[in-house]
């Protein structure tokens, strides 16, 4: 388990055991905590590969990817000050197509977690959000 690259843990964060996938995503951000580069350079395919954990069935899953994202793919991206007008909208971009489908699923729970990110896009993108304001 020690050790595992990001293509490991992203593997690992499809797994069908919803114990390995949490603990997949817990053990990226201690990798991004500890390489933030790894993190840099593999943003957008991170996002990409995780945002499906949105509408995980373990809840477990969705919080540890909600705080793996918050804590460090968003904060890192505004950090580093990749959040120009271009890089937001390309965030959003990437995020909005999951976060749509997760509000209406048929879960409470997933539909929280859809809201959450919502929350998460309008209060650190909002010039970006108002492209999509109109479809929810």
């Amino acid at each position: 388990k020690k050790g595992l690259t990001l293509k490991e843990l992203l593997s690992k964060s499809r797994h069908p055991n919803a114990k390995d996938r949490k603990n997949a995503l817990v053990d990226m951000e201690k990798l991004f905590k500890r390489h933030p580069a790894e993190l840099k350079s593999n943003r957008y395919a991170s996002i990409h590969h995780l945002m499906g954990r949105i509408k995980d069935g373990d809840k477990q899953v969705r919080t540890a990817f909600y705080e793996v994202f918050k804590n460090r793919i968003l904060k890192s991206s505004i950090e580093e000050d990749d959040c120009k007008e271009e890089n937001r909208g390309r965030i959003v971009s990437v995020l909005m197509p999951y976060i749509f489908p997760a509000m209406v699923d048929t879960s409470i729970d997933v539909r929280l977690m859809a809201f959450a990110f919502l929350h998460l896009v309008v209060k650190y993108y909002p010039p970006t959000f108002s492209l999509y304001a109109e479809k929810i």
